[in-house]
Formats: structure tokens, C-alpha cells, sequence
């Protein structure tokens, strides 16, 4: 691909933000290891990387910890949108510096409230790294539509725009058009 004048090529990492207390580093080490670490290193010099991101994933001395009965949750899983930047700082860390995309980054919900609420926080976690010298090429929410995710048909909820997959009718969330005013208001800014 790098013989095509301006080509860029890199590729994508669904990782997690780990976290662990003492006795649980032993366990996210290893579950690194085998879903993320590898993946990471062979990023190492592209153009870029693209990181995926959804929630944390905690262990300690048993290993991996389930979500409580206390755990603010999306419709799948724990709601915790600061896990973007740590997941981020992750990638830049273990690909010793290859610039990040975001390539996915959102959540499973019916509420769209709990969206805008996601999107500022996990933006807000992308901004402190970017500060802290991350090289953030970009970021693209998961996803602009409302899709059929292959496991489970049309539910549940990602998207930024409603989809209704019998009348093929769309109707922008508010959610989108949150997004669109902050994307604004930075380019403002610069």
C-alpha cells in the first residue's frame, strides 16, 4: 500500500481499558497478552493504528471481575465512557507512538440522555490524553445509523440516527445533533 503515493495504511484494535488492583495484574498481563498486546505491537510503525473501545474490563487475584449489581449499565454492558482515553493512552504506549484513530467508540442504548452523557465523558477522557502528547488522528462514533449487528438483528441501539429497518424511515437523534455542535464548536476553537 505505502508504493501508492499518499496511501496511509494501518489497521484496528478492539481493546478494552484494563483495569486491576494489586493481585489482579498477574491476570490483565496475560488477558492482554492474548486479546490486545500482539495485535498492538505489530502496529508498531504503521501510519496509524485504530482503536475500538467500549468499556473496562477489571480483574484482580481470581481474575476477571464481573460487572456489580451496582454498575451503571447500557444495554449490554457496564456504562463507563472514560475507558476511551485509558484504552487510548494504552494503544499509544504498547505501539511505542503510532498515531490513533478512533475507529469505534460508543454504546448500546434505547436512551439517548445516556448517549450525550457518553459521548461528553469518553471525549472529555480523548481530550486528556491528546493533551498529555497522544496522537489522536481522529475519532468516529459507533455508528451514524441505528445497524444490524450480526449477533443480535436490529437491537440493540448505536447509532446516532434511528433507523426503522421496515420503513427504511431515519430520524436524527438528538444525540447526532449534540455531536455535530460539539464537532463545531472545536473546529471554532482551532
Amino acid at each position: 500500500m505505502h508504493s501508492v503515493p499518499g496511501v496511509k495504511a494501518g489497521w484496528t484494535v478492539s481493546i478494552a481499558d484494563l483495569q486491576f488492583d494489586a493481585d489482579g495484574e498477574s491476570a490483565a498481563r496475560e488477558w492482554f497478552e492474548r486479546y490486545e498486546g500482539r495485535f498492538l505491537r505489530a502496529a508498531r510503525g504503521d501510519d496509524f493504528v485504530g482503536v475500538q473501545n467500549y468499556f473496562r474490563t477489571t480483574f484482580d487475584r481470581n481474575g476477571l471481575v464481573p460487572v456489580g449489581p451496582d454498575a451503571r449499565m447500557t444495554d449490554l454492558w457496564e456504562f463507563y465512557p472514560q475507558a476511551l482515553g485509558h484504552a487510548v493512552k494504552s494503544a499509544w504506549e504498547e505501539t511505542e507512538g503510532t498515531p490513533i484513530l478512533v475507529t469505534e467508540n460508543g454504546i448500546p442504548t434505547g436512551d439517548d440522555e445516556l448517549r450525550i452523557e457518553f459521548l461528553d465523558t469518553a471525549l472529555a477522557s480523548l481530550g486528556e490524553v491528546m493533551r498529555d502528547g497522544v496522537e489522536v488522528l481522529g475519532y468516529l462514533h459507533w455508528s451514524a445509523l441505528d445497524n444490524f449487528e450480526w449477533a443480535m438483528g436490529y437491537e440493540p441501539r448505536f447509532g446516532l440516527i434511528e433507523f426503522d429497518p421496515v420503513t427504511f424511515e431515519r430520524r436524527v437523534k438528538p444525540s447526532a445533533r449534540h455531536y455535530s455542535d460539539l464537532v463545531r464548536s472545536r473546529l471554532r476553537t482551532n
